[in-house]
Order: C-alpha cells, then structure tokens, then sequence
C-alpha cells in the first residue's frame, strides 16, 4: 500500500507515514511499560509481598507460583508486541496485485483507520454486564453451577453458536478447576447459599 503524494490531497481518515511511525512507537512504548512493569513485580513484588511457607513441598502450589507465572508470560508478550514493532514480513499476493510494502505497515493502516462501532460498544457493555452478573451469582450458587451456567453467555457472546460444543466444554472446565483448586490445591472456593 501506498500513501498519497504530496501534492495529492489526503481523504478524511486517510493514512499518513507520520501516523503510523506514530502508532509504531506507541506499541513499542507500551511493550516496553509492560516489560519493565512486570520484571519490577517478579522480582521485587512477589518476593516482598506474597509469603511462602516454608512447608510448601511442591512449587506449583505456593502461593507466589501463578503470580510468577502470569508475570513471565507478560513479559513474552510485551517482547513479542517490541519485536513485532521493528519487524517487517511480507505475504504472498495475487497475481496482478501489487506487494504490499510490509505487513506490519498495511497493519497499522488498518488499525488507524477503525472506529469504534455501536456493535463493538454494545458488545463490551454486554461482557462488562456479565462480569458482574457472574460475580453476584457465585455468592447464590457457588463457583461451579455459576461458571457452568455463565460460560456458555460468554462463548455466545463472541459469536460461537455450538450449543453442543459450548456447554460440555463448560461442564468440563468447571469441574476440572474446582476438582484442582479444592482437592490439589487445598483453596476453599465459594459453594454458595443456597448449598451450605
């Protein structure tokens, strides 16, 4: 994709190199906050804050284990979105069509050019309004009934329709992460009112 030359007039929302040099180093700024970030709460935060009993046999069940583990995986992504910023591949193009200059390029054109729509509003309201249902009902029905009943809203939400697929899936996973946290972990996890 070309830009425009200067004497051709620039479209409304039209792309320009200085936007994208821009949005360029707006990724590279963010990758780098979320490195810098989550190496200062790996080794600084979670030894000062989360405390290890020195009875823990087994590393998977301290209590700093998934802190940890959430922070190095921060800290892949954040390099990921760096490196994705300077690295430029190309994509194979159809014939008669002409190759795009990079990819990374034609992607942050496109990126420039969205907008918000009421669809993409309302669907995030719908997944901030299903948070907060979800919390709710944990304290009626416990964690297990809740998450069985509320994944498949979720699922449905980004627009997957296999009822067959969506709630074994959630039966699975709900059970599975209960099974784990209450009988290898040994972490209480809420049955709800109605089951105490």
């Amino acid at each position: 994709m070309k830009f425009p030359r200067a004497s051709e007039p620039l479209g409304p929302g039209a792309p320009t190199p200085i936007s994208c040099m821009h949005q360029r180093l707006k990724d590279i700024g963010l990758g780098v906050g979320i490195i810098g970030f989550f190496l200062f709460t790996l080794f600084i935060l979670i030894p000062a804050e989360i405390f290890v009993p020195s009875s823990i046999k087994y590393r998977a069940l301290s209590p700093a284990f998934f802190p940890r583990i959430v922070s190095i995986l921060m800290v892949f992504l954040g390099t990921i979105l760096v490196l994705q910023s300077f690295l430029v591949t190309s994509r194979p193009t159809k014939e008669g069509e002409k190759e795009p200059e990079s990819v990374s390029d034609e992607e942050e054109i496109e990126a420039l050019s969205r907008r918000p729509t009421k669809g993409k509003i309302i669907r995030i309201g719908a997944g901030a309004g299903l948070m907060f249902l979800y919390y709710g009902l944990i304290h009626i029905f416990g964690i297990v009934l809740t998450s069985i009943l509320m994944m498949p809203l979720f699922i449905w939400l980004y627009d997957e329709r296999r009822w067959k697929l969506m709630f074994p899936l959630s039966v699975l996973l709900a059970f599975s992460l209960y099974y784990f946290f209450a009988k290898v972990a040994l972490i209480s996890l809420p049955k709800g009112s109605l089951f105490q």
